[in-house]
């Protein structure tokens, strides 16, 4: 099964890349948008999982919590945007 990738432009207009597991995604990669080149930078999952929140009951286990809409957080368990970092 392919494990999918997320990229986000500075913009945070998001991309995703699916490829087969061991695969190395690259860090970065540019697409043209209207004819204007645009760097996608490949984020942390670590930063696009909900998991627990300090102070907060339970836990969140949804994938896409932090992916549907880039930082932000679909179960509310973080209050305002989340950060997102790159990937190492």
């Amino acid at each position: 099964m392919d494990q999918g990738h997320t990229y986000s432009s500075k913009g945070l207009v998001q991309a995703n890349v699916y490829a087969p597991e061991g695969f190395t995604p690259p860090p970065t990669f540019t697409l043209d948008w209207d004819g204007k080149p645009i760097t996608f930078f490949r984020l942390s999952d670590e930063t696009l999982t909900c998991g627990t929140v300090y102070g907060i009951k339970g836990a969140c286990t949804n994938f896409e919590c932090h992916r549907r809409e880039l930082g932000e957080c679909q179960c509310g368990r973080h209050s305002g945007s989340v950060k997102l970092a790159k990937a190492d």
